[in-house]
């Protein structure tokens, strides 16, 4: 993904979705020169690389370490290619670099002012390359690149390093024999950038061992405020296996779920370890590169469960899961195995074939079942009219809709060319309140994975989830209209109930995308009962109020509503629906991230007149108690009320957002209309929203077409402030309801001077004012504007934003005399 903080307010005026800014080409190589010649075309566009199954010396390449090129778009590398890139096996043992006597880097941090790239790697061995693998994304504060590797294989080398990058993602990968000090060190070394580069760092089924070093090294010198979440994976026989490091001495706020290892040294973790083994993990023939695990391995059949883990291969593109449970590692053994597939042969509620006596059968044993459909050889679609509810489900079990004939998943990022072909349905006077639902007395081990179905017409909601773990809903649709059969509206789509750790609703591929459509409650409800909240779920790439044209308007009542915590809700259009997008609620709804999505426009390529799908009442609103809730790179377009609302809430941050053409103000505390500064240390007004932070009040903007920069001053209390300047294409009809659309800069300042009880003052100047994707971005006639975002201390001792202020009444962006910068002038 393209950084999102230039890219809104590059594509932003045609109303395009972040990810359709940039082109992408794809190149297939069978050569390193073929592959040189693709590399480079990373720093003029987004690019994927084919590699054809094989071995390369990648020595005098672009990703030689010696002769590195600097790229400065996104480039993903997959390996596995038949000639001529016709098919593909995902085994990363097919394509292999090597850089004998030498070392590979990837450098996609290029020119600060065209931007930094993601790093996608997938299916690929790395071996003898002595020097190591480096990978670095960013040169720049306010980093938001990404760094994935999948099925990626590091063996007998000095080891992997990443650094300066914001989010790293390692998952079926395996780092053996590294002669390195680490053998994968995540890292930011970067003394200049305050707070750090480093935010989110997700590993899962990882096997790192055997290093003649420690194993795994994650730090960041000067921050705590990143996150880490390590899963499934064996990291063992190293010198030390774990070492965490805060860079403060602070906890490091980390979920670490079901993992063997012998050592795990450093800052202390924000909760306790879960499911952790110390027993030897018994690799067959470590000596040969041979880390299947034995057969009597406690590694074998143990891992937590996972959303999406029926749809992944292992290193060796085998199938995750064999049994209950997927083992931990890289790689999976059929030891154990106890899959059973049940086959629907028919479209009746009962009997024989039916999906009522398939789910009867499933739960009959713990062990895990897989349920197909068969019937018939079209799509129909198959309606299957439910005259009560079907049996709760008790043990892991996945519904895969896409194995009916004639059924197909969606292949494109907008828009859909996807067809589902088995409908539940709730049935003329039937009495059924879900389509699918688990047990309240489900296990902890029971996972629901569903996929390819629609649903219609259910009470409660399509799905309900309000026990187990790691259920997974993909490629589904809730209401709307399927082929020429209309889905009546659901309560919800998919609702959680109760504890429902890690719950995955959609996902980063475009087969993954659900569609939430007509829902007279919510689309989707992250809630909890007695006490105990749903956590950790995954929201990612939906269309919420859109059909899967990704344009047409098929309101919800509400988008979402969210009370539970550690929530992440990514990349979703959440349009057109009739109440608010995100409804954020209560005290449990803590620490939820809000990232990448689109509010109020349509999800594909539009032109105005076309793009305006706008929410009936604000974008997103946080309320009663809700709290450390982050809102960043989000667009908020045309809805109904105000982009953001915060509502007797506080320590809300928002950051890198793109605000423009909605009703009310792009970011609204208290929900009461323009809210003037006042004494920040005085009594708050009943429903304050961020503690009623104030806002930056500009004094000058000004500079050439292509930059400038900015002064002002903040009144508040004694403490650290992030000011980010924003620009807008007009004011509107009251200065003070202007909105910022495109981020621009961004500065860090301290007020020391308030006397007890009352504000101090800070001032700033000469902030820098650039749109990176454009140089001539002040053509255009433009309004400046600013927000503060309180912080906890100073970021670079790992304070963390809080209260966010409401947009400050706006001022011109002057044009200043060409002779003046002659004269190196540098602005105001």
């Amino acid at each position: 993904m393209t950084p999102r903080i230039w890219m809104n307010a590059m594509v932003a005026i045609f109303g395009m979705t972040a990810s359709t800014a940039h082109a992408t080409q794809t190149f297939c190589v069978d050569s390193v020169n073929q592959f040189d010649v693709a590399y480079a075309a990373a720093d003029e566009e987004n690019v994927i690389i084919q590699v054809v199954r094989g071995t390369y010396d990648m020595t005098g390449s672009h990703v030689d370490a010696d002769s590195a090129l600097e790229i400065d778009d996104d480039v993903t590398i997959r390996g596995g290619y038949a000639p001529g890139c016709g098919s593909r096996t995902m085994s990363a043992e097919d394509t292999v670099f090597t850089r004998p006597g030498g070392a590979l880097r990837i450098d996609s941090s290029g020119v600060p002012i065209e931007g930094n790239g993601d790093v996608v790697l997938e299916s690929l061995t790395v071996r003898d390359v002595p020097g190591g693998f480096s990978i670095v994304t960013e040169t720049y504060a306010g980093a938001d690149a990404y760094v994935s590797l999948r099925r990626i294989w590091l063996d007998q080398t000095g080891g992997l390093r990443i650094f300066r990058t914001a989010e790293v993602a390692l998952r079926q990968s395996m780092i053996t024999r590294s002669t390195a000090s680490c053998a994968l060190r995540i890292e930011n070394t970067d003394t200049s950038v305050e707070g750090g580069y480093l935010e989110r760092v997700s590993l899962q089924h990882l096997t790192i061992a055997d290093s003649s070093g420690d194993g795994l090294c994650i730090g960041q010198y000067n921050s705590d405020d990143w996150s880490l979440s390590l899963m499934n994976s064996i990291i063992f026989n190293n010198d030390e296996d774990i070492v965490l490091d805060s860079g403060s001495g602070d906890e490091i706020e980390a979920s670490v779920y079901h993992n063997t290892y012998s050592t795990l040294e450093g800052s202390p973790l924000s909760d306790a370890p879960v499911g952790s083994l110390d027993a030897d993990p018994q690799f067959v023939n470590p000596a040969q590169g041979n880390y299947e695990l034995g057969g009597t391995s406690t590694s074998i059949n143990s891992g937590f469960p996972q959303a999406n883990v029926e749809n992944d291969r292992d290193l060796k593109s085998d199938p995750r899961r064999f049994s209950i449970a997927a083992d931990r590692g890289a790689l999976e053994s059929p030891v154990g195995s106890t899959a059973t597939t049940l086959v629907v042969t028919t479209s009746a509620d009962s009997g024989f074939g039916s999906l009522r006596q398939a789910l009867l059968d499933a739960n009959q044993s713990s062990n895990f079942n897989r349920i197909e459909f068969d019937i018939g050889n079209s799509c129909g679609p198959r309606v299957l009219n439910l005259a009560s509810d079907l049996p709760s489900v008790l043990h892991p079990v996945q519904i895969d809709g896409y194995s009916q004939p004639g059924s197909a998943r969606n292949t494109l990022p907008s828009g859909s060319d996807g067809q589902i072909c088995i409908i539940l349905q709730r049935g003329a006077g039937s009495s059924a309140t879900s389509g699918l639902a688990v047990s309240s007395s489900a296990p902890d081990t029971t996972q629901l994975q569903v996929e390819g179905l629609g649903f219609s017409n259910f009470l409660i909601a399509g799905i309900s989830l309000p026990a187990g773990n790691g259920h997974t809903v993909l490629g589904s649709q809730f209401g709307g209209n399927i082929g020429a059969v209309n889905l009546a509206p659901n309560g919800y789509g998919v609702r959680l109930t109760y504890k429902a750790l890690g719950v995955q609703i959609g996902g980063p591929e475009p087969s993954d995308r659900n569609v939430f459509v007509e829902a007279s409650e919510a689309a989707i409800s992250l809630s909890g009962s007695l006490g105990e909240y749903a956590s950790e779920g995954l929201v990612q790439n939906n269309y919420i109020g859109l059909a899967a044209d990704g344009t047409t308007a098929q309101p919800n009542d509400k988008g979402m509503v969210v009370y539970g915590n550690l929530h992440r809700i990514v990349d979703n259009v959440i349009s057109a629906n009739g109440d608010v997008g995100i409804d954020i609620v209560g005290d449990q709804a803590a620490d939820n991230l809000i990232d990448g999505n689109v509010f109020g426009r349509s999800a594909i390529l539009c032109f105005p007149g076309t793009c305006e799908r706008g929410n009936g009442s604000h974008g997103v609103r946080i309320r009663d108690g809700a709290l450390r809730n982050t809102v960043r790179y989000n667009t908020f377009a045309y809805n109904g009320g105000d982009g953001v609302a915060i509502v007797s809430a506080r320590s809300n941050p928002l950051t890198s957002n793109s605000f423009y053409a909605n009703d009310g103000e792009g970011i609204d505390l208290g929900d009461d209309s323009f809210t003037p500064n006042d004494n920040d240390a005085a009594a708050l007004p009943a429903g304050a929203g961020n503690l009623n932070q104030n806002y930056p009040v500009l004094a000058a903007a000004a500079g050439s077409e292509g930059s400038g920069s900015a002064s002002g001053t903040l009144e508040s209390v004694n403490g650290w402030y992030l000011i980010e300047l924003y620009a807008s294409n007009d004011c509107g009809s009251f200065l003070q309801l202007s909105e910022g659309r495109y981020p621009l800069g961004r500065h860090i300042l301290e007020i020391t001077n308030a006397p007890s009880g009352q504000n101090g003052s800070a001032s700033f100047a000469n902030v820098i004012l650039q749109d990176w994707a454009d140089p001539f971005f002040f053509d255009e006639p433009r309004w400046i504007l600013a927000t503060a975002t309180r912080y906890t201390a100073s970021p670079s001792s790992g304070g963390r934003p809080r209260e966010t202020s409401e947009f400050g009444p706006c001022i011109p962006y002057e044009i200043l005399d060409d002779t003046i910068f002659a004269d190196d002038f540098d602005g105001p």
